[in-house]
Order: C-alpha cells, then sequence, then structure tokens
C-alpha cells in the first residue's frame, strides 16, 4: 500500500468525524429560516444567512443559517473539534475559496470558551 493513500484515507476520514460531528451539532448542511420573519422575530441579533462554518485546518465544513447570537452549538462543535470554528458570510468561503477561506474576514470566532464577534468588514 502506498502510504499516500494511507494519508489520504486518513485524512478523509478526519474530514468525515468533523462533518459528522458538524451535522450533529448544528444540523444538517444548508438549513435555512425565514429572512424577513427571522430578522423580525430576534432584530438585535447577529443572524448570517448562508454562513459557511470553517476550521483552520480543514477549511469549510458546514453551510446554513446561523443566529450567531443564539446558537450556543458552536462553542459545543469547537470544544468537539478541538479547534476554532470560524463564521464567514458565503462569498469569502465558498467556491473557489472552499479549501481556504479567508479567515481573516470572519464575521464569528468561536473558541472552546468564547464567542468573539468581529466587525463586518467591507
Amino acid at each position: 500500500m502506498n502510504p499516500r493513500d494511507h494519508t489520504s484515507n486518513q485524512n478523509i476520514a478526519e474530514m468525515k468525524t468533523q462533518f459528522e460531528k458538524c451535522e450533529e451539532i448544528l444540523g444538517r448542511p444548508g438549513r435555512m429560516h425565514s429572512k424577513s420573519s427571522y430578522r423580525r422575530q430576534f432584530p438585535n441579533n447577529v443572524v448570517m444567512f448562508n454562513a459557511c462554518v470553517c476550521t483552520k485546518s480543514k477549511g469549510k465544513i458546514w453551510h446554513g443559517d446561523l443566529d450567531v447570537t443564539r446558537d450556543g452549538d458552536l462553542l459545543k462543535l469547537a470544544r468537539a473539534l478541538c479547534e476554532e470554528v470560524y463564521v464567514l458570510h458565503e462569498s469569502v468561503a465558498r467556491l473557489e475559496n472552499e479549501r481556504r477561506p479567508r479567515l481573516h474576514n470572519a464575521r464569528a470566532i468561536i473558541s472552546a470558551t468564547e464567542v468573539t464577534l468581529e466587525e463586518p468588514k467591507c
């Protein structure tokens, strides 16, 4: 067996494990809220529609609508993955940026103990 194949299989297994943890904690990728009614219901919350959840080690690992203010699951996810989780707008973390999302443009950075909100970047 080629050592590279072993590494690839190991990386695939790790990615699958991360994906399964994300889905277990955050729900199925692509979950959606009604934008207008959700904003009316929670006008002061940091809500990101089409958000991408990323890590430094794996890039984009989940996408969907998130209420960063209410979603304690993001802390749970950071603890489960044992690394910081970044929440970005889809324009800086999808398509050509999926493997290397622009983490410096994160709207929120979540560690095992806290959620840090960043000012929106233009």
